[in-house]
This record gives C-alpha cells, structure tokens and sequence, in this order.
C-alpha cells in the first residue's frame, strides 16, 4: 500500500473513500478503475514533440570565457502536445471523455563537445495547459462539461533547491450554471499504509481539492492514488468529477508516462 495525505476529520465523515486503481509506465492504455467507476481502455492519440534551439548573436563576457573552454550555450525550446480519450461509467450513466494536453518549456543547453562529458540541460520556465470535455450519454441530451487546467513555473525566479516542486496548477469544470473550481492544496503531514501520521519538514503541493462554491466536494490523492467524493453530490456531477480524476490521473506528459 501506498502513503496518502492526511484528511480533514470533518470532510472524511462526509466522503467516500475511493481507491484508484491505475497502470504505470509501460501500460498507459489500461482502464481505470475505483468504487463504481470504470473507464475503457485509454485510447492514445497524436502525440507531437518538436524541439527549437536559438544561438544568440550577441556574446557576452561569461560565453567568451565558455568558448575559451569550448564549452557552448544554446537556447533551446521544446513543445508537446497529447491528446487521449476514453469512456467512463458509474452501472448507469455514461460519459465520452476528449482531453488535450500541451507543454512549452524553454531552457539552455550545455554542450561541452567532449566524449567524455555529456550535455547538460537547465530548465528556465515552463507553461502546461490542460483540458477536457466530458459528454453525457443520456437520452434527454444533456449540456457537455468542459473542464480547463493551467499551470506554470519560472526556474530563474526559485528561491531554493525545493522549489523546483511548487509549480501551481489550477482550473474549473463547468456545464451551464454549475462551476467547479480545482486547484493544488500544499500538504505537510501524509498517513502510513497502518494509520501513522507523518509531518513533511515543508510543504508540497501534492493533492488536488475540488469545490462547489466554498464547499469541498472532492479530493484527489495522486500520491495515494483515492478519491474522497463528498457523499451528498448528485449523481451527474459525481461522474464528472470522476471522469476529470481519471483525465488528470493518465496524463502523459504532465505524469512522465513516456
């Protein structure tokens, strides 16, 4: 079993604790499962990867002194995108799922043209946006949900090596009137497989938390892989909610899945 996040008592008394089943690396395309939900098998789209390098033309003092070495510095910009569906269902109601994903990032790379040392490269800043849509099969036609993330970091402006981690992401589901906001909670205290609770010597952005207003109605555990679903949540937006864990949950590029 895995560590999970520490819970609020109150919100633990009025969800359901849902185990995740999900594949790893090496098995992306295989269903994912927890409670009454159940998706088919991931089917995997377009996945497009193109990469920009950039010499400058103006050279400073610290490039002279590289080139002295015959060391080089290039700017380099690489850019993903992916897109993947699938179907989920909860016994009765179903939903067809599209979701896109795209990253920019930009950075430099060393070249030290030895055969003995290696390149090294050095992230400067990264985008990532996320998105799916999310449509009810029914017979009385009901509206689509449309679910957005974005999320960005800038490597120059960190503070300290721990940093590198606290790359906020936030976003909403909606459909009509019905919002949903979601965004990172940072959490400092996990919860062994035995029930032992652990302080983090600092806090890290490891859970997502899902709300209706100013009301919690999910948390996400990635790091646990479980759902708390807040119990009183009517049936459609349950199945949204879930259909948005398991989007968020088999991420290529955002979960480094290859």
């Amino acid at each position: 079993m895995r560590l999970q996040i520490a819970i609020p008592e109150k919100f633990r008394e009025q969800a359901q604790m849902l185990p995740i089943k999900v594949a790893g690396v090496g098995q992306t395309r295989k269903p994912v499962k927890f409670g009454k939900f159940t998706t088919s098998r991931i089917k995997r789209g377009w996945n497009f990867k193109t990469g920009s390098s950039d010499r400058n033309t103006t050279v400073t003092s610290e490039e002279r002194l590289l080139r002295a070495f015959n060391i080089q510095k290039t700017a380099m910009t690489t850019s993903q995108k992916h897109r993947f569906q699938f179907t989920i269902r909860d016994g009765n109601r179903i939903a067809q799922v599209y979701a896109l994903e795209r990253e920019v990032r930009e950075g430099t790379q060393i070249s030290r043209n030895s055969r003995w040392l290696s390149d090294i490269y050095q992230d400067k800043n990264m985008q990532y946006s996320f998105s799916a849509f999310i449509i009810p099969q029914a017979l009385n036609q009901q509206e689509p949900w449309n679910f957005v993330m974005y999320s960005s970091f800038d490597w120059t402006q960190r503070k300290n090596l721990f940093e590198v981690n606290d790359i906020k992401e936030g976003g909403m589901l909606t459909r009509g009137s019905d919002t949903v906001i979601i965004k990172t909670v940072k959490i400092n205290k996990t919860v062994s497989p035995k029930g032992i609770e652990h302080s983090l010597p600092f806090a890290l952005p490891m859970a997502y938390e899902m709300r209706v207003e100013n009301n919690v109605c999910a948390i996400i555990d990635p790091m646990g892989r479980i759902l708390w679903l807040y119990r009183e949540l009517d049936e459609d937006m349950k199945l949204a909610v879930a259909a948005v864990t398991s989007a968020l949950l088999t991420r290529r590029i955002q979960n480094k899945l290859g």
